[in-house]
């Protein structure tokens, strides 16, 4: 009786379990609406279609349950993409994108937000009305023809660059340009404010190309409400606060630094003692020559000669054969590509100026120039923008605008025009308003301000602010000179070269013993690790070069014989026990390498070295004829004990077969020597060698 009943019971029990199985998959999980609405845009698709309600028991909704935010493709979208490509490369995050920061043209695309108005605003100084369909016109004023045209064509090209970089666009409108040619003089700067001053629709001007014209071009915009950002007017009345125009800013340099660098260059550089000048009635001339003058007596020379030519003389004799009496060591002429080119070539020509130093300044750093001087320009100096100081961008720049127009740069200012340009739009997104018709507006004292408010513009030609005197600039001047004057080679930074500030050697750090892998011994003299081991031949610790920080990787040529951090050799007769950090720095080894480096030998030891160093030591490159230790220092018979720290952190190191040194207790057959190596920071010795 008992068992029926036990069986009975167990088979009520079983259909119990049943039942409850039975119920759970009738009733599959809703997923909490909390996922549902941190993701909305997911609903419309593909990945949302799989995961609804329906699928819920399935494993594909197990996968993109609510956890479905978090996967790649909810990653991928934020709330204002939908899922599509085209949002996501437009979207509100795309500013802070490695993209966005890493072009200026990248931020000046975003579409900017217009404040919208009821009505037109009011401004004192006028407002800019652009109706739907009418393009945003942006001024120029630059010289287009003439000796000088490739100076104002180079910069045309600049701002043109700028406008393609933001679609050719703001706000929905097309960017028109619309300019005059001020043929650099005063003259051309006067007509060309007459006309451009009743052109309303002008939101704001980049020019003008030589200082004469500015200084009557910039009163006569100011007056009339208008703005202008000039590429290239150095002169430094132009910004002088007793006579600077409200509406007048540079992105050039103010000649206040270009005359003392050429000045410090000639008095420190060249040694030069005597100068003469010559200028050619410009603002721009007279006021570089006068700052070249007071910097070049202020440091002890003499300016023993202050000449004059005009715009237009081809002839230069007269006043060249009045400088030969006064003996000068050099001239200096910071004027234009026609009159300069004269001074040149007639300066070659009179015997006694043969050997005097040419010196001009950033008007002459053009092709143009070359053609004019000839042969003649062979070896003089040009001042002018420090082309390598320029910002990251500036390559792609370069790029652009090759692939554009089918030729590198023609003169000095088209990053500056560039960078002109990219202000003016960045101010115009500040204070652009719209009413409900689609109608543009465009205060102009606003719009000034907002120029003014410049502060940590991340230009072409560097980080731009603009002060109150309308001087923008970040300022680095460099000294060029002709090797070549062929102007078929022109190349900005490499044809005329660079020649000051020297930039420092690569690899080779604060030595005066040791300046180039010229310096090192060649592979006749030594060729083995057996050839380290005179005193007479390898300087103590003391005649080794000096370090400085910022360390980088030792490269080895074929026959520099180093080995690195606990490495034995061929014949090293010992044990080596290591106690290696993780990840020690690679090190290639060549098959003759004999050098042990970081070890410390016992049995046979004659000198005990410890180094200890700070880290980040700069690194040298080896020639195959330098057989060197590195981070070790031999004396006779290469008897060293050496103990060294090194950090921790540092990759393994390579070895190449004949370099046979094992990390971490590898031991050779015919081993004697016992090394332990600690891990801490190492100091990194090269011994100069001598022949």
């Amino acid at each position: 009786m008992k068992r029926p009943s036990s069986l009975l019971i167990l088979i009520a029990l079983f259909a119990m379990l049943l039942s409850a199985c039975g119920n759970g998959a009738s009733q599959p999980p809703q997923p909490s609406s909390s996922a549902v609405n941190e993701t909305p845009e997911a609903a419309g698709t593909p990945e949302a279609e799989e995961t609804s309600e329906t699928t819920a028991g399935t494993p594909e909704a197990e996968e993109t349950s609510e956890t479905t935010a978090g996967t790649p493709e909810a990653e991928e979208t934020s709330e204002t993409t939908a899922g599509t490509p085209e949002a996501e490369e437009t979207s509100e995050t795309t500013a802070g994108t490695p993209e966005a920061e890493e072009t200026p043209e990248a931020s000046a695309a975003l579409t900017a937000t217009l404040e919208t108005v009821e009505e037109a605003p009011k401004d004192e100084f006028g407002v800019v009305e652009i109706k739907k369909d009418e393009p945003l016109v942006i001024g120029y004023a630059l010289v287009g023809t003439g000796a000088n045209a490739s100076l104002g064509i180079d910069e045309k090209r600049g701002v043109e660059l700028a406008i393609a970089d933001i679609g050719d666009s703001l706000f929905g409108h097309p960017i028109e340009l619309k300019g005059e040619d001020t043929g650099c003089t005063a003259e051309g700067g006067q007509a060309a404010a007459s006309k451009l001053k009743t052109q309303t629709e002008i939101v704001a001007f980049v020019g003008t190309t030589c200082s004469s014209e500015a200084k009557v071009f910039a009163p006569v915009i100011s007056a009339a409400g208008m703005s202008m950002i000039s590429p290239s007017n150095t002169a430094p009345e132009l910004t002088d606060p007793t006579t600077h125009q409200a509406g007048f800013l540079r992105t050039a340099h103010n000649d206040k630094v270009q005359g003392r660098v050429a000045a410090e260059f000639a008095f420190n550089e060249l040694k030069l003692k005597k100068a003469a000048t010559i200028h050619d009635g410009s603002p721009y001339a007279e006021q570089l020559v006068k700052v070249f003058t007071e910097v070049f007596e202020e440091l002890g020379g003499k300016v023993v000669a202050k000449e004059a030519v005009n715009t237009g003389d081809t002839d230069m004799g007269p006043v060249l054969t009045r400088l030969v009496t006064k003996k000068p060591d050099m001239i200096y002429y910071p004027i234009f590509t026609a009159e300069g080119g004269f001074v040149t070539r007639q300066a070659r020509e009179v015997t006694e100026l043969g050997k005097v130093v040419l010196f001009g300044s950033d008007g002459l750093l053009s092709p143009d120039f070359l053609k004019a001087a000839g042969p003649a320009a062979k070896d003089m100096y040009i001042s002018s923008a420090d082309f390598s100081a320029f910002g990251k961008n500036y390559q792609t720049f370069l790029k652009k605008y090759q692939d554009k127009y089918g030729e590198k740069p023609l003169a000095t200012y088209h990053a500056h025009s560039y960078d002109a340009a990219q202000i003016i739009i960045a101010a115009l997104k500040k204070v652009a308003k719209q009413d409900a018709k689609g109608t543009i507006y465009i205060p102009r004292k606003a719009l000034r301000e907002a120029l003014y408010a410049t502060k940590d513009f991340k230009g072409l030609t560097g980080n731009l602010t603009c002060n109150e005197d309308g001087d923008c600039a970040d300022p680095k001047i460099a000294i060029y000179q002709v090797k070549d004057p062929s102007p078929d080679n022109w190349n900005l930074g490499t044809s005329p070269v660079k020649v000051f500030p020297k930039a420092e050697k690569p690899g080779i750090s604060g030595t005066e013993e040791l300046t180039s892998t010229e310096e090192l011994t060649s592979t006749e003299e030594l060729t083995s690790t057996e050839e380290l081991t005179s005193t007479e031949e390898l300087t103590s610790t003391k005649e080794l070069t000096k370090t400085v920080p910022s360390s980088s990787s030792r490269a080895k040529t074929p026959e520099a014989k180093v080995t690195a951090e606990t490495e034995t050799t061929p014949e090293a007769d010992g044990t080596e026990e290591t106690e290696a950090t993780p990840a020690k720095p690679s090190r290639s080894k060549t098959p003759e390498a004999d050098v042990t480096e970081e070890t410390e030998t016992t049995p046979e030891a004659d000198v005990t070295e410890e180094t200890e160093a700070t880290p980040a030591k700069p690194s040298r490159s080896k020639t195959p004829e330098a057989d060197v230790t590195e981070e070790t220092e031999t004396t006779p018979e290469a008897d060293v004990t050496e103990e060294t720290e090194a950090t921790p952190a540092k990759p393994s190191r390579s070895k190449t077969p004949e370099a046979e040194a094992t990390e971490e207790t590898a031991t050779t057959p015919e081993a004697d020597v016992t090394e332990e190596t600690e891990t801490t920071p190492v100091s990194k010795v090269t011994p100069t060698v001598k022949k």
